[in-house]
């Protein structure tokens, strides 16, 4: 079988609005670990303030639980560019 020019064109652009979508969605997800890394690092440095040893740890934690995440969403990006 032999494809048409009109077959390529058709595959070619379901392929280009399948990645649009996932790079849409991969994008929403990078913003929102982002965002999360971000507060993160006020609540921890708050608490290094405030000398909250204790609660620092679990923040600490967290920063690198996120910072882990955040580390695969951009591989994602980077897989899909």
């Amino acid at each position: 079988m032999r494809l048409t020019e009109k077959d390529i064109t058709r595959i070619t652009r379901k392929v280009l609005n399948e990645n649009r979508g996932s790079l849409s969605s991969v994008k929403d997800e990078y913003r929102t670990v982002s965002q999360k890394l971000a507060r993160s690092m006020e609540e921890y440095d708050a608490l290094s303030r405030k000398g909250e040893y204790k609660r620092m740890g679990d923040e600490l934690d967290n920063l690198r639980r996120l910072i882990r995440k955040l580390k695969d969403v951009l591989q994602n990006i980077e897989s899909k560019l």
